[in-house]
């Protein structure tokens, strides 16, 4: 399997490569297994998950897997009748852990549970240390120390840190999970009046080629239905690191693509364009990492709404609404 580099880019993988039958097929395969052994495995009443990743990954395994389980997230775990809860085995779930805050907030505001325990895809060796200490029982599919670490000086990232299991498995299952909307990122929803099958390509080509202009590169299609669309494409990193020096964030290397994803419905049709930066970057004084995503990918549509929205008009598109999303939860803001 061929490593991702922080300071040669010619080693990054590509999009090709990410979203590969074989890199997706791998990374599902052990990803879905392991969720479905934890929920499915033990005894489990409800789960409780972070909200972005952490609930999107949960509602897509326990559609694909047709398990009829109570699903909450931290935001809305406080609603929660004490009926639900009472004498319940519950599953505590966030994507990847770094310090364990997000959960033991979650214990806290929890009363009448008969059993309670902790799931994830990457922990932090720490946070790991500190569930044991206090006899939180975790179930985990990879240990990390550092976000970024390297092979000696020849800037490879070392396998089983957080950035290559990122890289090498989270991307590529991400990629598989059916929803529109990233949790991660900000995306642009363009509501078009009517649309038809035959327009579905048409609509997505015209987008990318708007955003790619002359930097080159090919569309890699993600999938393909009878009503929906998806293809992704990388962007020039030249972009990233002008956003990155904006934001004063000391820059090493990225994985940047745009995933733009079209969907025909009875009267209207959905195109969806979700800007996915992964920037390799340590913490910031001042800057909350979490948020750098949502930044970079805030910035880019602000950049490259208008011209989209001329492209599409310009080629007969009747755009009746266009909005700012953050995963599944809606509205952040009409543009």
């Amino acid at each position: 399997m061929r490593r991702l580099s922080a300071k040669n880019t010619d080693t990054v993988p590509s999009i090709e490569y990410i979203e590969s039958p074989a890199a997706v097929s791998i990374a599902s395969t052990e990803i879905r297994k392991f969720l479905k052994r934890i929920i499915t495995g033990k005894d489990t009443d409800l789960i409780i998950s972070t909200v972005r990743k952490g609930s999107w990954i949960i509602d897509d395994i326990l559609r694909t897997c047709r398990l009829n389980l109570k699903h909450y997230t931290n935001q809305n775990i406080k609603d929660v009748s004490l009926s639900d809860l009472e004498g319940k085995s519950i599953l505590i779930f966030d994507d990847s852990v770094k310090t364990g805050e997000s959960i033991l907030t979650i214990l806290s505001e929890m009363t009448g549970y008969r059993h309670v325990r902790a799931a994830c895809i990457m922990i932090n060796d720490d946070a790991l240390k500190t569930f044991r200490e206090r006899g939180i029982d975790v179930d985990y599919l990879e240990r990390f120390k550092e976000y970024a670490s390297y092979n000696n000086d020849n800037g490879e990232l070392a396998q089983g840190c957080q950035a290559y299991y990122y890289a090498y498995f989270m991307i590529p299952y991400i990629s598989t999970l059916s929803v529109n909307y990233s949790p991660d990122y900000k995306s642009l929803s363009l509501i078009i009046k009517g649309g038809s099958t035959k327009d579905l390509k048409n609509m997505t080509d015209l987008v990318a080629k708007t955003i790619m202009e002359d930097r080159g590169g090919d569309i890699h299609e993600v999938d393909s239905t009878l009503y929906t669309r998806r293809i992704s494409f990388n962007i020039d990193v030249k972009y990233l690191e002008g956003r990155l020096l904006d934001l004063n964030v000391p820059y090493e290397s990225d994985l940047s693509k745009i995933r733009v994803s079209a969907s025909i419905y009875k009267d209207f049709s959905e195109i969806v364009v979700t800007p996915m930066f992964c920037p390799i970057c340590d913490d910031v004084k001042g800057l909350d990492m979490k948020s750098l995503p949502f930044l970079l990918s805030e910035g880019f549509i602000s950049d490259y709404c208008k011209k989209t929205v001329a492209c599409l008009t310009k080629n007969g598109f009747d755009i009746i609404r266009k909005r700012v999303m953050t995963g599944t939860s809606g509205d952040n803001g009409a543009m």
